[in-house]
């Protein structure tokens, strides 16, 4: 399994993640490591399904993606698992508190995200008491 961070997302949080799982069985990459930075997200819908070798999760923040039908139909075609960071996410300007929160609730984002069909969207709190279930929702 690999998790792909969207542009949405500063490449270091990717990095930070990579280097703590790196005796974890999936990789953690971030849109701008691949090297598809502006990649329209259809497209990358498509780039990250076509000739996978695992199965690929991508980690937004763009809560509007589930919202655009277009986006939600690719999502559903290619069978993309997407985890859909909550509006404090987006608020939150401090690449340190946003790593923080990511490390709060990084297995549970892993379990989820091996449990979920393909083609659902997971959503990710901004709260850090407790730790729960990502809510779970097709387009």
């Amino acid at each position: 399994m690999r998790f792909v961070f969207d542009e949405n997302h500063p490449p270091p949080l990717a990095r930070m993640l990579a280097e703590i799982a790196k005796a974890e069985p999936y990789d953690i990459a971030s849109v701008v490591s691949l090297g598809l930075r502006g990649t329209k997200d259809v497209d990358l819908f498509q780039i990250l399904t076509n000739n996978a070798t695992c199965r690929n999760i991508l980690i937004t923040a763009d809560a509007a993606m589930k919202r655009r039908r277009h986006e939600a139909s690719a999502i559903q075609e290619t069978g993309l698992v997407v985890v859909v960071c909550a509006k404090g996410w987006n608020q939150e300007g401090e690449i340190f508190r946003r790593g923080a929160m990511l490390l709060h609730w990084w297995r549970q984002i892993v379990i989820c995200s091996e449990a979920a069909l393909p083609g659902t969207f997971l959503e990710l709190p901004w709260k850090s008491r407790g730790i729960g279930k990502l809510a779970r929702w097709k387009p």
